[in-house]
């Protein structure tokens, strides 16, 4: 098997673009039929989780490119009763029922609509473990300028500041972070601005629903996965209790992404209140990462 294996990514290898991604998936699935009764018994799942733009794609694709795993992105089979934005997941017997039709012995998610819903998933799904990814505020401000437009941190901010129930990225905020929403908040607010305190809002959920304690939650620096991608995706195998499938995983990942955003000029309030968070969140992936 091994020697097939090695073949089968020589074939892809030369592949580019979709047709990569196509062919690996298809070949892949032909791998884990045939070696799926060893697969189930270790059997991991893993909730890539945080704020959008935080580089969390790319770590999709770093999963995608072992042949031990199913990765399901944000919009996929797992989400197809979500309508129109096909973003929130189905039901969660549901996605059971689907995850455990698959052979992989690492099924990988990214269901980041439902960050703030962390716990309720681990505790759902067994032997599951969710790896937090966050950025530089700066850097992801600039994405979200850049891939969305200027207005659309802004109206995410309003249906914060109008706790729209209806809406995710409502649920499970403490009313401290509502009250920093309406403190910063305004129509006519800087899009980098709004793009940052968008950031402040995600990720502080990583405190106020106590993942930093949660011993099946991994805290993943974004600069740290593509300075040292190796050494950081061995430890992440090992927080999985899997066995990391080579360096040829991670071979796509380069710095050119880093402080892409440190031009931007945020106005002093965001800039300290983001900067507060950051190193809040440095400190606790340092504690996390040395203590694992």
């Amino acid at each position: 098997m091994t020697r097939q294996v090695e073949e089968l990514n020589k074939t892809i290898k030369v592949l580019k673009g979709k047709t990569y991604w196509k062919t690996l998936r298809s070949a892949k699935a032909i791998y884990q039929r045939c070696t799926q009764p060893s697969n189930r018994r270790t059997r991991s799942i893993v909730f890539i989780v945080g704020c959008q733009r935080s580089g969390t794609t790319m770590l999709t694709q770093i999963f995608e490119r072992d042949i031990n795993t199913t990765v399901f992105a944000e919009r996929s089979r797992l989400s197809s009763l979500d309508r129109p934005g096909q973003l929130r997941l189905n039901p969660l017997d549901e996605v059971k029922k689907v995850i455990d039709r698959e052979p992989a012995s690492i099924v990988v998610l990214k269901p980041l609509v439902e960050s703030q819903n962390t716990p309720e998933l681990l505790d759902y799904f067994e032997n599951s473990k969710a790896v937090w990814l966050y950025r530089h505020y700066k850097d992801v401000a600039s994405s979200y300028v850049v891939k969305w437009g200027k207005g659309h941190s802004a109206k995410a901010l309003r249906i914060i500041l109008e706790k729209q129930q209806s809406d995710w990225r409502v649920e499970h905020l403490p009313e401290s972070v509502h009250q920093i929403v309406r403190e910063h908040y305004s129509e006519n607010m800087d899009s980098h601005d709004a793009s940052a305190l968008y950031w402040y809002v995600r990720n502080s959920l990583f405190f106020s629903r106590r993942l930093d304690t949660d011993p099946r939650v991994m805290l993943l620096n974004y600069g740290e996965l593509v300075v040292m991608p190796v050494e950081t995706m061995c430890h992440l195998y090992k927080f999985m209790g899997q066995e990391f499938s080579g360096a040829k995983i991670v071979s796509m990942v380069h710095e050119s992404s880093l402080s892409k955003g440190q031009a931007i000029r945020l106005t002093p309030e965001i800039d300290r209140l983001c900067g507060d968070l950051m190193t809040k969140l440095d400190n606790a992936f340092r504690i996390l990462k040395n203590g694992t």
